[in-house]
């Protein structure tokens, strides 16, 4: 390694393409390029991989490469794009215009707020181009472009603004533009968090369909997210849009294979570090995308950077927001079996829309998506193996599950092991109430389900030596929890839950979780627990009121 060599940067956190291939090591990903330029002119590309997996340095390559105007040759030269199919792709350099939104800048609480955030994107775009000064555009569009500019236009104006934008560039460029969103999907997941969704479902549809649905103008669009949203969501009739989750076969773009991973470390190790290609795998690989074992890109940057010590960083910068929109779905026995380290074997929707949420698989399918799994296709066909690739993930999921449904107290955790296997229903009442539920909103439970979730949650995350499930087959009904040692003649405990309405009186509430705690006893939910010989059977009944909580118990 020459000194030029090592002085170069790890670009971790640089999402800047000319600062990367000008001071920093990067992974090659530029034949992403040929990938754009070999289908027919108007075809748009979804890529959607979890966060912190390269797809906004992508973006940042591709307009580097492609915005007319600018010379990048001495970026791209000696990169893999230059020298593939005897150079042909070059001839594509700086040849187009592009169009770069970022649509992670339109998160909003509401949707005016949305609109005026995408009218501030849109127009500050229009303003980079000088579009209102554009010479081939009638008084009419001039007009409309100083409104858009100064984010005047209506709500159907700026609905219609991308589309007219690339129309008007065409027009005085004699070029049809690229176009280029990242995180596509952010403004329609914090619509959907914050109860608007339908509002932006529409909007959205207009915004991004008008423009790359039978566009002449659009030379091609590329969009990033973590998502994929269905077309019948966002992309209604959109048949030129290629999607890529990373679960077909092919070449991957954005994560780093193995290959490409230690090829990297062995060029930024320093004297007296090093590292074991083993621990390496069991940290930060076993991600599956394009057909190949992959890594997360943020976590080989940073542990790299970090001095090759084997720690989480990708959980750090992850959002657990997926994990919330899921708290009302079926996803005990889901979590459950991933929490415990067991995969999952599930039919998996190709995709998502807002109606789907509830689907048995939609759970898994976030997950998978955002990073926390790994899936590969099982021996039938639509059918996906689910497994927690890597102990950083792993980590990650656990502690984005805790958060999401208790908060975390490690301290406060072993107190409450200790109660459940003392059966000391008051210690567990005390311990619910003061250090789990008071960290969380009373909006976080509108079911009794969110609630068994929650403490499925905690007992999976207790109980890593002992079964827990849910719902399971007891005497003459079904328990809503059951935890058994793994251990002969070891203990069980068993919890019935009963969910009032927010304002519910104390002494109603206590007399719920008597009333949960009768009905174990009277449908024999510890049969069960009998006949596997359990030397101690703990019940419990737990009565949910808001924040509140009741909790009584019984050892039989």
């Amino acid at each position: 390694m020459d000194k030029a060599e090592s002085k170069k940067w790890i670009p971790l956190g640089i999402e800047d393409y000319k600062e990367v291939a000008r001071g920093c090591h990067y992974i090659d990903k530029t034949a992403l390029i040929a990938d754009i330029c070999d289908t027919p002119l108007g075809t748009s590309f979804l890529f959607t991989r979890p966060r912190r997996f390269g797809k906004s340095l992508a973006l940042s390559m591709l307009e580097s490469f492609f915005r007319k105007g600018e010379d990048s040759l001495s970026l791209f030269e000696n990169r893999a794009i230059a020298k593939m199919d005897d150079g042909r792709y070059m001839s594509f350099l700086n040849s187009v215009p592009v169009v770069h939104l970022n649509l992670k800048n339109a998160e909003a609480l509401s949707f005016a707020s949305m609109k005026g955030l995408v009218a501030s994107l849109i127009g500050s775009v229009y303003d980079a181009f000088q579009v209102p000064s554009f010479a081939t555009i009638t008084e009419a569009e001039r007009e409309y472009a100083r409104r858009t500019v100064e984010s005047r236009a209506d709500e159907t104006e700026l609905s219609l603004s991308l589309l007219r934008l690339t129309q008007y560039l065409k027009k005085e460029s004699g070029e049809s533009p690229l176009v280029l969103i990242d995180e596509y999907d952010a403004p329609i997941l914090s619509a959907l968090e914050h109860g608007y969704q339908e509002q932006a479902v529409a909007f959205f549809r207009l915004f991004l369909g008008s423009c790359l649905k039978g566009n002449s103008s659009l030379f091609h669009a590329v969009l990033t997210g973590v998502l994929q949203i269905a077309k019948a969501s966002i992309f209604s009739g959109l048949n030129n849009l290629l999607c890529n989750d990373g679960l077909e076969e092919g070449e991957e773009r954005f994560a780093f294979t193995e290959e490409e991973t230690f090829s990297f470390l062995d060029e930024v190790v320093k004297p007296g570090q090093g590292y074991d290609k083993n621990e390496v795998r069991k940290w930060y690989g076993g991600y599956r995308f394009s057909g190949v074992d992959c890594f997360c890109p943020w976590s080989i940057l940073s542990f790299a950077s970090k001095g090759f010590r084997y720690k989480p960083y990708w959980g750090a910068t992850s959002s657990n927001r997926v994990l919330r929109f899921a708290t009302a779905n079926d996803v005990k026995s889901e979590l459950s079996s991933l929490l415990s380290g067991k995969p999952l074997y599930l039919d998996l929707l190709p995709n998502l829309s807002f109606d789907s949420l509830s689907h048995p698989g939609s759970f898994a399918l976030l997950l998978l998506y955002s990073g926390y799994l790994r899936g590969e296709e099982g021996m039938v066909s639509g059918n996906y193996r689910l497994s927690v690739p890597n102990l950083e993930a792993g980590v990650s999921l656990r502690d984005d599950v805790l958060n999401t449904y208790g908060k975390d107290h490690f301290v406060v955790l072993s107190e409450l092991k200790h109660a459940f296997l003392c059966g000391d229903g008051e210690k567990v009442e005390s311990l619910l109430k003061e250090y789990i539920l008071s960290s969380l909103s009373y909006y976080d439970f509108p079911s009794e389900r969110s609630y068994e979730v929650m403490v499925l949650t905690l007992a999976s995350l207790l109980f890593e030596e002992a079964l827990v499930q849910t719902e399971q087959n007891d005497g003459e009904g079904r328990s809503d929890l059951t935890v058994y040692s793994k251990k002969e003649g070891g203990f069980a405990l068993i919890l019935e839950f009963k969910h009032c309405g927010a304002k519910t009186r104390n002494d109603f509430l206590e007399k719920e979780s008597k009333a949960a705690l009768a009905q174990i006893k009277n449908r024999d939910y510890a049969a069960k627990a009998r006949k596997m010989g359990k030397g101690r059977i703990i019940l419990f009944g737990i009565a949910f009121a808001g924040k509140r909580v009741s909790v009584v118990s019984e050892e039989v």
